[in-house]
């Protein structure tokens, strides 16, 4: 029982630091591109012609990445 406690204790921590690293690196390069993106571009790839293309694209884009909003 105790080799099975220290296991999964090693798996816990080997995976926390894991995830902190790839949260910090993608957060990373989101902040490079809302550096390097204006917002309007972003605005108007989003507000075109079919409404349905923005809400799709938005839904994706907010899934996939973890945007930091900036104020």
């Amino acid at each position: 029982m105790t080799n099975t406690l220290i296991e999964a204790i090693r798996w816990f921590l080997f995976l926390s630091v894991e995830l902190m690293a790839l949260f910090l690196g993608v957060s990373f390069l989101v902040g490079l591109l809302q550096a390097w993106i204006p917002d309007e571009k972003v605005s108007a790839f989003l507000n075109r012609k079919n409404p349905v293309f923005g809400y799709v694209m938005g839904a994706a884009l907010g899934a996939a990445t973890p945007w930091v909003v900036s104020t």
